[in-house]
């Protein structure tokens, strides 16, 4: 009983997951001049500050497998990233300030578009995106965890994200999932998330949360096989609000299967009036429309007060935080000039900045004014990209997040699964003999086995779920997707 008693408190801190919408980077960055690439492929724009006062920042056209990661974007006064006739763009943990919209995609193929931020969106109409798709069709394609910011009232902003004619598919719908919208107006049309805009199809939004986006919150403009799911939409009386949420077919253009369930809205209109959801009748039936809860017991707090990091406060005065591989290890390195009322640091990993796992502490100081040195060893690091990132902690409970560090492991891992995600079977590439366990969410133990070749998954609900080695040298944990 005791050992299962340590395996779940292990468990317990394996799996609190904190999916932290926008960007974690702070640099430093590199000073560069506005990019504009034409019929270019495979490559990467990473960890560059660029600012153009007479256009875009960076300009893709007919682009093929590009990563742009890192950047710091603006002022500029076209968009922060402008997309033509391009396929397989990522665009991950950038931050952008003082921008007509923060990425534009246009006639394009499997855009990512995740965790960045955007503040002070300056437009004019018809841009003032955090981003917009316009001709956006296919697999691959998805908006999450992005925040966008502005003063309240007297933004740029037009619609915060926006679908114009933009499609996905039956079994790949566009995903706008996670996303923290705060500020809009006083555009007497724009909002927080317009769907269908002139059309378009297959596109699931849910879990956002957005908070005095302008004159709506989420709208259904047109469109087929649309999902607005799970959201929590603020909105306090203006000159320019009028609905938290609502459904109406303003296009000569087909509009149906539409759900909007499990909703949380509180939205005051300009006069003063509740006004949490309005069905126009012209899309059909929409689905879930009775599960929403249009008067809500929420407020503007359903955000924090700091949706964007500010990169000059770092915890306990850092003064350097990195990351090295050594011998199939990462190391990570920390110095702080001074402490006061620390506690210590929880060393926190993920594969894609939206899942973190705990994988240790180190005791802090308390209270100095020296300077003091810390390292931390990962010994069993994921293969490829890893992100890291601190988690200080006062001894009242009270914890500040360092900047996130990365680092790209060559070398094999000790222990790898295939296929991930995967429909059941999985197989194991080891070089070490040992027992497999296998746990939920909860950190329950769901099936064990001896055989470390290969084992079926498929008996169980689908979910993810962590595959523990037991061997001499250790604990060794992978986390897998099964998919049905």
């Amino acid at each position: 009983m005791k050992i299962k008693l340590i395996l779940f408190l292990i468990f317990a801190q394996v799996f609190n997951v904190l999916a932290q919408a926008g960007a974690t980077f702070c640099g430093p960055y590199v000073v560069s001049n506005p990019i504009a690439y034409d019929g270019v492929s495979n490559t990467t724009i990473s960890e560059l500050e660029i600012a153009n006062p007479n256009g875009n920042a960076i300009r893709l056209k007919n682009c093929h497998n590009i990563t742009i990661e890192r950047c710091k974007i603006g002022p500029s006064l076209g968009n922060g990233i402008d997309l033509l006739n391009c396929t397989n763009i990522t665009i991950l943990d950038c931050r952008m300030d003082n921008v007509a919209t923060g990425v534009y995609a246009v006639n394009s193929e499997t855009i990512k578009v995740n965790h960045i931020e955007v503040t002070n969106v300056n437009g004019p109409f018809p841009r003032g995106q955090l981003v917009q798709f316009n001709n956006v069709n296919g697999t691959g394609n998805l908006v999450n965890y992005n925040v966008v910011e502005n003063p309240v009232g007297s933004s740029g902003q037009e619609d915060a994200i926006n679908m114009y004619i933009s499609n996905g598919t039956a079994s790949d719908p566009i995903q706008i999932i996670g996303n923290w919208i705060r500020g809009g107006g006083p555009s007497n049309s724009g909002g927080g998330i317009l769907l269908g805009d002139n059309g378009g199809s297959y596109c699931v939004v849910k879990d956002n949360i957005l908070v005095d986006p302008g004159q709506y919150g989420i709208g259904v403009s047109s469109g087929t096989n649309i999902e607005v799911s799970n959201n929590k939409v603020f909105g306090s009386q203006q000159t320019y609000t009028n609905v938290g949420i609502y459904v109406w077919n303003q296009y000569n253009t087909s509009c149906g299967t539409i759900t909007v369930q499990n909703n949380q809205v509180n939205w005051t209109n300009k006069d003063g009036v509740s006004n949490g959801g309005w069905n126009n009748g012209n899309c059909g039936t929409v689905t879930g429309w009775n599960t929403n809860d249009w008067s809500a017991n929420i407020d503007a707090t359903i955000l924090p007060n700091d949706i964007v990091i500010d990169c000059s406060l770092l915890p306990v005065g850092m003064i350097l935080f990195e990351a090295k591989e050594e011998r199939n290890t990462v190391l990570l390195n920390w110095r702080t000039l001074t402490e006061l009322n620390n506690k210590g640091f929880n060393v926190e990993r993920s594969k894609d900045l939206t899942t973190w796992d705990w994988i240790g502490f180190v005791t802090g100081n308390g209270d100095t004014n020296n300077e003091s040195t810390y390292r931390f060893e990962d010994k069993t690091p994921f293969r490829g990209m890893s992100y890291y990132r601190l988690v200080q902690e006062d001894f009242d409970g009270h914890q500040t997040y360092s900047k996130v560090v990365n680092i790209k492991v060559k070398k094999t891992q000790q222990f790898f699964i295939y296929p991930n995600p995967t429909t059941g079977k999985i197989s194991f590439t080891t070089k070490e003999k040992g027992q497999i366990r296998i746990y939920n969410t909860l950190g329950q133990l769901v099936g064990s086995s001896k055989d470390i070749d290969a084992i079926d998954l498929s008996h169980l609900p689908e979910g993810i779920y962590t595959i523990a080695l037991s061997t001499a040298a250790g604990l060794h944990f992978e986390r897998v997707v099964l998919e049905k």
